[in-house]
Parts: structure tokens; C-alpha cells; sequence
């Protein structure tokens, strides 16, 4: 329906936000100030850096031993042979992956597409061959389910407690702002 009576309102006639002044006590904490303290050249560090920090030589020891554990407990006529070197370019191949996302994961290697990023470091063999046995736990230790001691992140605990214990050895000022990131979930998750 049509009014031809109808007169928009102008700008100035259009609703305003209104502004509440609440007097009391203010609870907010002071506000740190800012120093002008900013980090020096020599420390800060490369990307590498910072993964080598999280990703040192003993969890990367540990993985390689647990992957080709794994691989002798699943078919111990073809074990897997993994290093620290292909743990390493396995790692940065996935990396790569996060950030030029495809289909799937075998068109990295595709003749088409040709990204010799990846197609240079690693086979697209060795690739899902050390995808399939990476292990961070032995499974033989893995209590069962009914066990009163059972753990539902045994496979990745090792490397949990790893990576806690890294993040736990960063200095921190006293004053922290943590931000949350909202990911739309609708399921039940068992480990929250």
C-alpha cells in the first residue's frame, strides 16, 4: 500500500542515540600506560625461530620415534624410517597446505597445478606415508576407556604437554588483554 502522504524525515529529524550518564564508583582497574618500550632488533626473531622454540629437538625426537614405532606395530616388514629432516619438511609441507588451500591434497602434486613449493620438498608418496603412522603416544600404554585413569587426549598428550610447557616459559607483563575468537559449534563436545 501506497502513502502519498508519506514525508521521509530529514536527517536532522532522524532518531539520535541517546547517551545515560551512570554516576557511582567506578570498579574498573587503572589502565597500564604506555612506556615506549619497544623490542629490540636482536630479539625478535625469524618464523623458524619461533617455531624451533615450540618444535625443539626433543619433541621432534619423540615424534620420530613414536611415528616409526607405530609403523613397525602396524606392518613390521615396511617400517617407516622417519627423520627429523622429513618430520621437518612433512611439517612445513602441512603449513604450506593451510595457506594454499585445495581440494585435496594430492593436487599439490598434480602435473596441472605443479606447486613446486611442495612437489620439491617432499614425494606425494613419502607424503601420505608419514601422514598415515604420525604418532605422538604409544598406544600400547593407552589405558582402556572404562579405566578410572583414562585419558581422552592420550595420543596427543605428550605433545599438549610439550607445547604448555613452551608457552608457560614466554615472559608475559602482568597486564593482559585475552581476546576469544567465536567459532560456530553446534555439536557436544566431551572435552569441554
Amino acid at each position: 500500500m501506497h502513502d502519498d502522504n508519506f514525508i521521509a524525515p530529514s536527517q536532522s529529524q532522524q532518531r539520535r542515540p541517546i547517551w545515560r550518564v551512570i554516576h557511582g564508583r567506578s570498579t574498573s582497574r587503572s589502565r597500564p600506560q604506555w612506556l615506549g618500550i619497544m623490542p629490540q632488533a636482536d630479539s625478535i626473531q625469524t618464523p623458524i625461530q619461533y617455531f624451533r622454540h615450540f618444535f625443539d629437538s626433543k619433541i621432534m625426537n619423540h615424534i620420530v620415534m613414536q611415528s616409526n614405532l607405530y609403523s613397525v606395530q602396524i606392518d613390521p616388514e615396511k617400517p617407516l624410517k622417519l627423520t627429523v629432516d622429513e618430520l621437518e619438511r612433512f611439517l612445513g609441507v602441512v603449513f604450506f597446505m593451510s595457506i594454499i588451500s585445495l581440494p585435496s591434497s594430492r593436487l599439490y602434486w598434480s602435473l596441472d597445478l605443479a606447486i613446486t613449493q611442495i612437489n620439491q620438498i617432499l614425494s606425494r608418496y613419502r607424503f601420505e606415508q608419514i601422514k598415515r603412522f604420525v604418532h605422538f603416544n604409544n598406544n600400547d600404554n593407552m589405558l582402556p576407556p572404562e579405566h578410572e585413569n583414562f585419558d581422552k587426549l592420550f595420543k596427543v598428550r605428550s605433545l599438549l604437554d610439550h607445547l604448555r610447557k613452551k608457552y608457560n616459559d614466554i615472559p608475559m607483563s602482568q597486564m593482559l588483554c585475552i581476546d576469544e575468537q567465536m567459532i560456530p559449534f553446534k555439536g557436544n563436545s566431551a572435552l569441554k
